[in-house]
């Protein structure tokens, strides 16, 4: 994997074409969820330690995260796959599918990055700030690195785009808005707050959130991001190399 470097700037070259929309976006979307989640439902929801937009700050930096990891490389590859048929002119470059996997990531890991900084921008108009720190961070890239992997394994199992679509709705949408990101995980039914542990969302979320308030994250959560880690990144690796073959 010593050589991810040439996808990694190959794909920044290709991103600095459209840098304007994700700057805009990345500093207009956040405002207006701020915006409305704190007039329209942040002051109906007590909580027992902090206000409500410091609640859902992590929250909403792991929506960013999914946005700039999961859909951006599920567009990618679905399009290079079924569309344009060149995926395999990819594969079949000298650099192993390692390299090349590890590249499409570590791309998705920098915008995630970028995405976390312009939030962070916006939320201090808001006068929202977080405590930063190498965790911190290290978390955002263990979540990019999830979801980048599981946008790999969906784009090369699903036939279609279609297929892509029903599954970011049936499963990503959901997994983004009922895992503790926007509201407390325990406000919801048991069987519910049992399913959404199985989503890598909601030890994300709780391992930010912890660690943006100043506290120590959990060792079992972090054991379950790095599970999630290791788990998508080698199947997505797996199916790429079978993909090859």
């Amino acid at each position: 994997m010593v050589n991810w470097y040439p996808v990694f700037w190959a794909n920044l070259l290709n991103w600095r074409k459209q840098y304007r929309r994700f700057f805009i976006s990345g500093l207009i979307r956040p405002f207006f969820y701020l915006m409305i989640f704190d007039l329209g439902i942040g002051r109906r929801i007590p909580l027992t330690e902090g206000d409500y937009l410091h609640f859902m700050v992590p929250g909403l930096l792991t929506l960013i995260i999914v946005n700039h990891s999961f859909s951006d490389v599920v567009a990618w590859f679905t399009l290079r796959k079924n569309y344009f048929r060149i995926l395999d002119f990819y594969l079949l470059s000298p650099n192993s599918v390692w390299s090349f996997l590890l590249g499409n990531t570590l791309s998705s890991v920098l915008k995630s990055f970028l995405g976390a900084g312009l939030l962070l921008l916006v939320t201090s108009f808001f006068a929202v700030y977080l405590k930063l720190s190498l965790p911190f961070f290290l978390t955002i890239a263990a979540l990019t690195f999830i979801f980048a992997s599981l946008a790999v394994i969906v784009s090369l199992l699903c036939k279609s785009e279609r297929d892509t679509v029903t599954f970011s709705t049936l499963v990503i949408t959901p997994m983004t808005f009922l895992c503790g990101t926007f509201f407390p995980l325990e406000r919801l039914p048991l069987l519910l707050q049992k399913i959404a542990w199985c989503s890598p969302v909601t030890p994300g979320v709780y391992a930010l959130r912890s660690l943006a308030w100043g506290d120590n994250c959990s060792y079992w959560i972090g054991a379950l991001i790095l599970l999630w880690t290791v788990a998508t990144f080698s199947l997505a690796g797996y199916l790429l190399a079978r993909e090859e073959s």
